[in-house]
């Protein structure tokens, strides 16, 4: 079971990494973006909220990585602080989906001229993935 935590820690680390070269492109293309005329107060909203859903999946997501590091619940020796293996599982395979759908989102917020609806259809499936992953995150009691 030990390596099943070092494999998900392992993915989560990796995806720390990526999500950190990530950042730099993002704030690139944010300043760029940035200088462009917002069309509409919608437009500029819908930036806000998958901003927001970004970091708040990045809050989370550390919760998720801390609570792998935990030792594992699994008997004999349960640990009085530890996490449980169904829970890391999750959140380790939940984490592929909430990632591509929050960068999907963050694509179309960040086209000049976005589509409003593919936009909102969009964040609406970030949001959805995302409140899988929280939900797993506040399940995750040592």
């Amino acid at each position: 079971m030990n390596r099943l935590v070092i494999s998900v820690l392992g993915a989560f680390l990796a995806f720390g990494t990526l999500v950190g070269c990530e950042k730099v492109q993002t704030a690139t293309q944010v300043a760029t973006v940035a200088q462009q005329p917002i069309g509409n107060q919608a437009v500029a909203d819908a930036r806000n909220t998958v901003y927001a859903l970004k970091a708040s999946y990045g809050a989370a997501l550390r919760v998720a990585v801390e609570y792998a590091r935990l030792p594992s619940c699994t008997p004999p020796d349960r640990p009085v602080v530890c996490s449980s293996d169904a829970v890391v599982r999750g959140m380790a395979s939940l984490q592929p989906k909430v990632s591509s759908a929050i960068n999907a989102a963050e694509r179309v917020a960040l086209q000049a001229n976005p589509d409003m609806s593919t936009l909102r259809a969009a964040i609406s499936t970030a949001q959805a993935a995302y409140g899988e992953f929280k939900k797993l995150t506040e399940e995750a009691k040592p």
